[in-house]
């Protein structure tokens, strides 16, 4: 999600109750709130509204782009596409420390195609992978790996939050 959402911001928008578990991909800070004091602040505070309505077009915009992706896409590009989105959200640290089963699950493919696509993308120089971590020394090649849904996610992100992501993770 980052630091600019809230995860089940979707539950807001009707009476079910959440059926969802959030977890963290990567280390960091993260904050809860109980879900009916959200509710409240939701119906309540124009400002978290709005700014809650933003996050979840921002989102379904994503996850339907993920999922084009995921479907039309060959694994390298999309893995590309995924490590691009995680550098974002991690205020481009080079190294994310991930195994290739969870990067399998959030690209759509199996684990041994990961280990095949990390093999590749390393003989070409894109970036270094050892186990539970994949390092990319060169962001700019890894951006040309990747296929046109980054620019497109990173676009809708950088439009909706009026400027770059970097002052918007930073």
């Amino acid at each position: 999600i980052g630091s600019e959402g809230l995860v089940g911001a979707f539950h807001l928008l009707g009476p079910l109750p959440p059926l969802t578990e959030c977890f963290m991909q990567i280390g960091g800070t993260g904050y809860r709130i109980p879900m009916p004091a959200l509710r409240k602040a939701f119906h309540e505070v124009e400002e978290i509204r709005s700014r809650v309505l933003e996050f979840i077009q921002q989102q379904s915009l994503v996850v339907n782009q993920v999922a084009a992706c995921n479907k039309l896409h060959e694994a390298e590009p999309r893995l590309a596409r995924w490590l691009l989105m995680m550098m974002d959200r991690m205020n481009n640290h080079q190294t994310v420390k991930i195994t290739q089963e969870f990067a399998a699950q959030m690209i759509g493919t199996r684990r041994t195609t990961v280990n095949g696509v990390l093999s590749v993308m390393q003989k070409a120089g894109l970036l270094e992978h050892q186990r539970g971590q994949i390092t990319v020394p060169n962001r700019m090649r890894l951006e040309g790996a990747a296929c046109d849904c980054y620019p497109m996610i990173r676009r809708s992100l950088e439009r909706l939050y009026g400027g770059s992501l970097e002052k918007l993770y930073a």
